[in-house]
């Protein structure tokens, strides 16, 4: 009796596993099955509440649904698959004074940007062989996910940031930036698909060993790096915030004396706590343009009497309710004001843009410099402060709950490709005081109720980095990559 039953369970299992191995079968020869499947996978994968780890199904199964529809109209529906993903993914973030109906606004781009890596692929493998569509397919998507940091949609949506969370790997930014993770997350997608459609031949299995080689070597040397400890003296510095935000509006007259005197208190005890340098948050306060000449005269002053240097966030309310959002830089001597407009405004931000770089500053932090909030979504921006060969970035910042603490980890990648300091000042949102290797030594949630007031310590010099030396090298060599798919002689072969 207890064999039969043993027997009929087992009996059960195998029904039950056939069963299973014919839905996947099914589903990975069903258009509709493939393009539904990796749509939820980008939904949970992507920002917040994200699961990174599934990721990579996202790829494969788009790259297998190409393979297996002609070109035409299928790609209209792959597009309209990854804006539809895409803006479900981005109203995960849309909370708080952020409406969801602008998730598709924010969808477009980044669905644009993946799209162009599998038109290509889709075009190379029409036109040249599938050999030469694997290759094509991790190169033009570095190109596209490089383009998009040139538009005023930044870099929200790049492979690379699904590695926010593996800091050795990270590691890797400072040698090529981010376009290192995405070849390496792409090209694994596209090995992983032939092999899973194809079988295994020694081309694809060479290819996957070099790069399961070179995912490990890079994770070891990440840890090896992250274990170097700094041999340089540290300094002090501070972050500070409020619970007033600009989407609150300006303050009457008493109500923004309240505010600056509790800026004034924190900025004053955080210098007598130690900090040499004090980072107020992005738009900490507001002042019309009849009152910023005072509001200069009060930082002046309290920068002077607390002997520190002070980055004061604020914003000038201008006409049409436009602002003016900048700092001012502020010495211990008193000796003038290095002010600052933010150069990218987000999307829909009533700011006016600024266009100047900051001037460095000679700080106890090293040679200093500093940048808002969405200018560190953009490689550029960090790679121009490098180059002037800063050792430290203040960065007065202003989240919300739904980015919360995406937004800095994304700061901290900034550090690492830079080889700089970086302290994100940030209301409604994450304070960071970021290492050179992209470590958070201090962390203060605006959502955990602190007193508003958090101190760093941080290296008084900067690291070297081969990102900085050599730029976007890798992008152009995959867009030589490009082009080199486009005029080589079309593949008469069968195709795939």
């Amino acid at each position: 009796m207890n064999y039969t039953k043993g027997h009929n369970y087992s009996g059960s299992q195998v029904l039950a596993k056939d069963a299973i191995g014919e839905m996947l079968a099914q589903a990975w020869n069903s258009p509709r099955w493939l393009l539904s499947i990796a749509s939820f996978v980008i939904i949970v994968s992507e920002f917040r509440w994200g699961v990174s780890g599934v990721a990579l199904l996202a790829p494969i199964l788009l790259l297998r649904y190409l393979r297996i529809t002609p070109t035409g109209r299928p790609l209209l529906w792959l597009f309209g698959a990854l804006f539809l993903a895409y803006t479900v993914a981005v109203a995960k973030i849309a909370t708080g004074h952020i409406p969801i109906l602008m998730s598709p606004m924010f969808g477009l781009p980044i669905a644009i940007m993946h799209f162009g890596g599998y038109v290509f692929f889709h075009w190379v493998k029409a036109h040249r062989g599938y050999g030469l569509a694997l290759l094509a397919f991790p190169v033009a998507g570095v190109v596209c996910q490089w383009l998009i940091g040139l538009t005023p949609a930044s870099t929200w949506g790049v492979s690379a940031y699904l590695f926010i969370d593996n800091l050795p790997l990270a590691q890797s930014l400072s040698l090529v930036g981010m376009a290192g993770l995405n070849l390496l997350f792409l090209w694994f997608a596209a090995c992983a698909e032939a092999i899973l459609s194809e079988g295994w031949n020694r081309s694809r299995f060479s290819q996957l060993t070099a790069l399961v080689f070179v995912y490990l070597f890079l994770n070891a040397w990440g840890n090896w790096r992250l274990d170097q400890p700094f041999e340089v003296e540290q300094a002090v510095a501070a972050g500070i915030k409020t619970d007033w935000h600009v989407s609150m509006g300006l303050l009457d007259e008493e109500g923004q004396q309240l505010l600056f005197n509790s800026l004034a208190e924190k900025t004053v005890k955080a210098a007598q706590s130690g900090a040499q340098i004090v980072v107020w948050a992005e738009v900490a306060t507001m002042v019309r343009p009849e009152g910023e000449a005072e509001l200069l005269r009060k930082l002046d002053e309290l920068a002077t009497a607390n002997k520190i240097h002070l980055v004061a966030g604020y914003a000038v309310l201008l006409e049409n309710n436009q602002y003016a959002n900048k700092y001012q830089w502020l010495t211990p001597t008193g000796d003038g004001q290095n002010e600052y407009l933010k150069r990218h405004p987000v999307p829909g931000e009533p700011a006016i843009k600024g266009t100047s770089l900051p001037t460095p500053v000679a700080t106890p932090l090293g040679l200093a410099s500093g940048a808002i909030c969405f200018d560190f979504d953009f490689p550029e921006e960090a790679l121009s402060r490098a180059r002037q060969g800063v050792d430290f970035v203040a960065l007065p910042s202003s989240d919300w709950k739904g980015i919360d603490p995406i937004h800095t980890q994304m700061a901290a990648f900034r550090s690492i490709e830079g080889g700089f300091s970086t302290l994100r000042t940030t209301n409604l949102g994450l304070t960071a005081g970021i290492n050179p290797y992209g470590q958070m030594v201090a962390r203060m949630d605006h959502y955990d109720h602190s007193d508003g007031i958090m101190l760093v310590r941080l290296p008084t010099e900067g690291v070297n980095t081969i990102y900085s030396q050599i730029g976007d090298l890798l992008v152009y060599l995959c867009m030589g990559m490009m082009l080199l798919c486009i005029l080589r002689r079309p593949n008469s072969a069968k195709q795939h």
